[in-house]
């Protein structure tokens, strides 16, 4: 059950690159049927750059296998718990910087598409620091209790910080 995300995630990267090389084939039997068709066919023989796009196609999805396979974080796992810099501050300052800018994306790029995906990427961005506060809440107990009333998720609080 606990590879499901990543199982998810694996099929829907899956299925874009399948979607990818199916669009590269209509391109290349388009080409085809082009006069100079014979010329693109000669100078494709050299070009290796396929090389290098299957590698990194690869690479992007070998390497996250590979990480989160030697990973092992559960209640059991007790990491230190960090509250100076910006933890000081915010719980959660990648998640805080990703929604910031997100929200900057949406200022620049103002289309319904990009507002559900900040929308989307807000809700989601939201829930994932709700689900590891309750982790942390598990694993830390009562100093993450205490680090919760002084802090705030993404937008820091008018009280003092934990010293």
């Amino acid at each position: 059950m606990q590879d499901v995300p990543l199982t998810v995630l694996t099929a829907t990267l899956l299925i874009y690159w399948i979607g990818v090389g199916v669009m590269i084939v209509r391109v290349r039997r388009a080409l085809r049927r082009r006069p100079d068709a014979d010329t693109q066919r000669r100078f494709e023989r050299f070009n290796l750059m396929w090389v290098v796009w299957v590698t990194l196609v690869a690479a992007w999805i070998g390497i996250p296998w590979a990480t989160l396979a030697h990973l092992d974080i559960g209640v059991a796992t007790r990491a230190p718990l960090i509250t100076d810099g910006f933890f000081a501050y915010i719980r959660h300052p990648i998640y805080a910087f990703s929604m910031l800018l997100m929200l900057c994306s949406v200022a620049i790029v103002p289309t319904t598409p990009m507002l559900a995906v900040a929308a989307i990427h807000i809700v989601m961005m939201n829930a994932k620091a709700r689900s590891e506060e309750r982790h942390l809440l598990a694993v830390h107990g009562d100093a993450y209790a205490r680090y919760l009333r002084t802090s705030g998720r993404f937008l820091p609080r008018h009280r003092s910080p934990i010293v």
